[in-house]
């Protein structure tokens, strides 16, 4: 989605944010067929159950037939999906290209205003479907978009709703979401569980903090929660923070380092990268390496292989 967006800016799209109602509930039950236990109250007491004759939510097919359906309805009006995105379609209208991005039943459609609304109109022949405007809300991220001119992405509402929620919401700041060379031993796990305000958060500055809570998302101790704690500081002091994109030549490049043997486990180095378009980091990881190398050189030669990857 980001990288979509990026695109429209250098090539000074619009891009229009549409929501399909009732997506799961507008799938066809076209293959096979599906039985289910009566509901509570209208068992009658015998063993019948009921026929669906449409999809409904829970299904564990559902999620596949909507996506099925709504490939369908793409192709039916010209669209060809990506080949290396199964979630991007890519039509032209008089030379002009249009993209389509599909999240479950959030869709943003770029180009031209007069082909977005071609397109639009054409949707809404199949599918009951809102149009919400230029893009500003799109999961869990607030976007500013100027067409040829900027984009600014931020998570300014979705940091405080968390704050809310894990009680922090007058907590004091700090200026990193991790000590330095701070080791995570394994712990034993408590029979209380607890949230894990770490579960909910994905930005690229707090990704060596995630990666390590992650490989513990299991034991739900109290020393675990207490570095977890950290990172909710941090988000409230840089709440307002965001990504900044201007429009301007096109340049694609990425950063990638390794610290050496870092794990305490198994002596595995970890690899960190970050992808640049334009000066906008669109892609990040960090992560343990795969194997044991015996030198920082050959770690860095390992996350630099890793970054390279992602770049192409």
């Amino acid at each position: 989605m980001l990288l979509v967006l990026l695109i429209a800016l250098l090539l000074g799209l619009e891009a229009r944010h549409t929501d399909l109602e009732t997506a799961y509930l507008n799938s066809s039950m076209k293959d096979g067929m599906i039985y289910m236990e009566l509901p509570a109250y209208f068992n009658d007491g015998t063993d019948r159950v009921c026929l669906l004759l449409n999809r409904i939510y829970g299904l564990n097919q559902a999620a596949r037939i909507w996506y099925q359906t709504l490939h369908a309805g793409l192709v039916q009006i010209g669209f060809h999906r990506c080949a290396f995105n199964g979630v991007l379609y890519v039509k032209y209208i008089d030379g002009r290209i249009v993209l389509v991005t599909v999240y479950v039943d959030d869709t943003m459609v770029i180009g031209k205003p007069g082909n977005i609304d071609a397109v639009i109109e054409e949707l809404r022949q199949t599918f009951v479907m809102m149009d919400l405007g230029r893009v500003k809300h799109l999961l869990s991220k607030q976007i500013h978009y100027e067409p040829g001119v900027m984009l600014c992405l931020s998570q300014t509402a979705y940091i405080d709703r968390h704050l809310v929620e894990f009680g922090k919401s007058t907590v004091g700041t700090v200026g990193s979401p991790q000590i330095h060379n701070e080791k995570m031993l394994p712990l034993e796990k408590d029979k209380t569980k607890v949230n894990d305000p770490e579960d909910s958060c994905s930005r690229p500055d707090i990704a060596n903090i995630v990666r390590c809570l992650e490989r513990r998302a299991g034991s739900y101790t109290k020393e675990k929660f207490s570095c977890a704690k950290r990172v909710l500081p941090y988000l409230a002091g840089t709440r307002t923070h965001g990504l900044v994109c201007r429009s301007r030549k096109l340049q694609l490049y990425g950063y990638s380092d390794a610290e050496h043997a870092n794990c305490p486990d198994t002596s595995r180095s970890i690899s960190g990268h970050v992808l640049k378009f334009n000066q906008w980091g669109f892609g990040f990881k960090s992560k343990k390496q795969n194997t044991v190398t015996d030198g920082t050189c050959k770690s860095e030669l390992v996350a630099a292989s890793t970054c390279i990857e992602n770049l192409l």
